[in-house]
C-alpha cells in the first residue's frame, strides 16, 4: 500500500463542499486511477459524471461504474453490498454486477463500490418521448422485478437484518420529525401543516402487527430505471443504485415509484401492483400511501404536492389522498 500522505484523493476541506465536489470529475481523477490500479482493472482512460445523488458516482473507461462513498453515509455500503449478494442468482431483478469494493485511506477514507454498467438509458431521459404501449410494458416487467426483489428473505444476521418492530419505530421516528422536516415546503399551506400531526398519527399503524419484511429498494426513482430500445420495443435494461435499501413494509416502495418514476399516473401504478400480485386495493390504501409520502427518509412535501399542482391545489390531506392516491385506487 502506497504511504497515506501520497495516496491522491480530495481533503476534508474539500468534502465540506459535497454537493460541488462530488461532480467535479477532475478532483477524482487521480482516486479513480489508484482505485483501478488496486483491483486490477486496468488505466484509467475516461471519466464521466454518473446521475447525481449521495455520493460520487462515475462511469469510468465507459464499461464501469464506480461509486465514492461520502463519509456521513458510511453505513449504507454493507447494505448495499448485501443487497447485490441476496439477487445474485436472481438475475431477472437485473441489478448490476458487483466487481470489487473496497477502501483507500488518505485524509479519509474512501469506501468504493465497483460494477458493470448496464446498457440504456434512465427512465427519466425518455420517459415523455415512449409509446403508451411501451410505458405499459416497462411497468409490468418492473412489477415483476421488484415482486422478486419483495421475496428474498430478509437476512437473520448482518447489515440488513430488521423486524417489525424496528420498522415500526422506525415510522414513529418519522412521524415526530415530520412537521418540522416539512415545514420550510409547506409555507403556503400552513393549513397541510397545522393537519399534518393529527392526519399522520389517524393514519397509524399503516401495516398490521406480523407484517411479511421485504426486502426494499427505497428508491425506485425513473433515474435508476434503465431502460433500451429493443425489438418490438422499450424495454427495461437495469435496476440500479441500491444504496437506500432497507427492510420494512412494501407500501413505502410505492412512493418514489408513484411519484417519480410514473410521475403520479394511476394507470401504471395500476399495472405495476397488478404485475407484481398485489392483489385487491382496500379503501384505506390512499390515506397509508399519503401518510408515507410524508413519512418517507426522503420525502418532500414541496414534491408530493407538485404531483396534484402545488401546495394552494388542496384544501386538507384528505383532499391529497383522492387527488394523488386515489385514482390508483379507484381506475
Amino acid at each position: 500500500m502506497r504511504p497515506l500522505s501520497s495516496v491522491p484523493a480530495p481533503d476534508a476541506q474539500a468534502v465540506a463542499d459535497w454537493k460541488h465536489l462530488y461532480t467535479d470529475a477532475r478532483a477524482w481523477t487521480p482516486l479513480l486511477a489508484e482505485i483501478l490500479r488496486r483491483e486490477r482493472l486496468g488505466t484509467l482512460d475516461s471519466v464521466e459524471v454518473g446521475v447525481p445523488g449521495s455520493n460520487a458516482v462515475f462511469i469510468v473507461n465507459g464499461r464501469l461504474v464506480v461509486k465514492i462513498q461520502w463519509p456521513h453515509y458510511l453505513d449504507d455500503l454493507p447494505r448495499e453490498l448485501e443487497a447485490h449478494r441476496l439477487l445474485e442468482p436472481h438475475r431477472e431483478v437485473r441489478a448490476p454486477r458487483v466487481l470489487a469494493a473496497g477502501a483507500v485511506e488518505s485524509e479519509l477514507t474512501w469506501h468504493y463500490l465497483i460494477q458493470e454498467r448496464l446498457p440504456g438509458r434512465s427512465l427519466g431521459e425518455v420517459r415523455g418521448h415512449l409509446p403508451r404501449r411501451d410505458l405499459d410494458t416497462i411497468a409490468s416487467a418492473l412489477g415483476e422485478m421488484i415482486a422478486v426483489l419483495h421475496a428474498l428473505p430478509v437476512p437473520t444476521a448482518g447489515p440488513l437484518t430488521g423486524d417489525c418492530e424496528q420498522w415500526f419505530g422506525f415510522l414513529q421516528a418519522q412521524v415526530e420529525r415530520a412537521a418540522q422536516h416539512h415545514a420550510p415546503s409547506l409555507t403556503q399551506a400552513p393549513h397541510l401543516l397545522s393537519e399534518l400531526p393529527s392526519y399522520l398519527a389517524g393514519a397509524m399503524p399503516l401495516a398490521p402487527p406480523d407484517f411479511r419484511l421485504a426486502v426494499l429498494h427505497c428508491d425506485l426513482t425513473a433515474d435508476h430505471v434503465l431502460v433500451a430500445e429493443r425489438e418490438g420495443g422499450w424495454r427495461v435494461t437495469g435496476l440500479i443504485d441500491f444504496g437506500d435499501v432497507m427492510a420494512g413494509h412494501a407500501d413505502y416502495e410505492w412512493i418514489a415509484l408513484h411519484l417519480d418514476c410514473f410521475a403520479a399516473d394511476a394507470a401504471l401504478t395500476q399495472r405495476f401492483l397488478r404485475s407484481y400480485g398485489y392483489g385487491a386495493l382496500d379503501e384505506a390504501f390512499p390515506r397509508r400511501l399519503t401518510a408515507y409520502s410524508f413519512l418517507h427518509r426522503f420525502g418532500d412535501a414541496g414534491f408530493v404536492l407538485g404531483a396534484v399542482g402545488g401546495p394552494r391545489a388542496v384544501g386538507s390531506l384528505a383532499g391529497l389522498e383522492r387527488r394523488l392516491w386515489g385514482p390508483v385506487l379507484t381506475g
